[in-house]
């Protein structure tokens, strides 16, 4: 085979072969092609509109969660304050359910005294009533009389009453002197003896009936 010297480029003649010097060179590499500015440009844009997209729902986003949180609180603001006002209306109508029934109790308590007091009454002039028949019938001086002389625990003793009392009235059975004493109205009467004199008549014993009455009264409302 035959031997052909090709000029070297930068060194010197090279010996090639004649085979390799008929081949054809390779063709060059292929290079891609440039890319398209209005694809380039077509996507920037979705790009920027994508981020732009995804920015706009986030700000929405949180904005909604500000105007949800907004709402919320502007809503238990006005629950509270609603919730105070019922209270405060709570408060009212107790202090005023509270001062009816002090005055309802305050009314039973004047009632109730009102009530022992007409009671008092009542049973006393149920006793007047009782020793006015006693009287009517005239054993109501004979009654006194005995009651005083056995009390007194004497024997002889002295008992003056009043003209209108003395008349008609006979203790045979009482050791006892009865003298007329104008000074007496009629249902008065004084014991005299040996231990002196004390006055035991209607007058006095309606008097201790009172007393005894008032004084039970007193007793009752002191308990508590």
């Amino acid at each position: 085979m035959r031997r052909l010297t090709v000029p070297a480029q930068a060194g010197g003649p090279r010996l090639v072969m004649l085979a390799e010097a008929l081949v054809p060179p390779a063709p060059p590499a292929a290079t891609e092609p440039a890319p398209d500015p209005a694809l380039q440009r077509q996507a920037e844009v979705e790009s920027q509109f994508e981020a732009a997209r995804r920015a706009g729902e986030a700000k929405g986003l949180a904005d909604a969660k500000a105007e949800i949180a907004e709402r919320v609180d502007e809503i238990a603001g006005k629950l509270r304050a609603e919730h105070a006002r019922e209270c405060e209306q709570l408060r009212e109508r107790a202090a005023a359910l509270a001062a009816v029934v002090e005055g309802i109790e305050a009314a039973l308590a004047v009632q109730a005294r009102d009530a022992e007091e007409i009671a008092v009454e009542a049973a006393l002039a149920a006793v007047v009533r009782m020793l006015g028949d006693k009287a009517a019938d005239g054993t109501l001086m004979r009654e006194l009389c005995v009651q005083a002389l056995q009390a007194r625990g004497v024997g002889a003793a002295t008992l003056r009453l009043s003209p209108d009392d003395l008349a008609g009235l006979e203790l045979p059975e009482l050791d006892l002197q009865l003298v007329a004493d104008s000074t007496l109205k009629p249902g008065q009467c004084v014991l005299e003896s040996s231990r002196g004199t004390s006055d035991t008549g209607l007058d006095v014993r309606l008097d201790a009936i009172s007393r005894a009455f008032l004084d039970g009264l007193s007793a009752h409302r002191q308990r508590p």
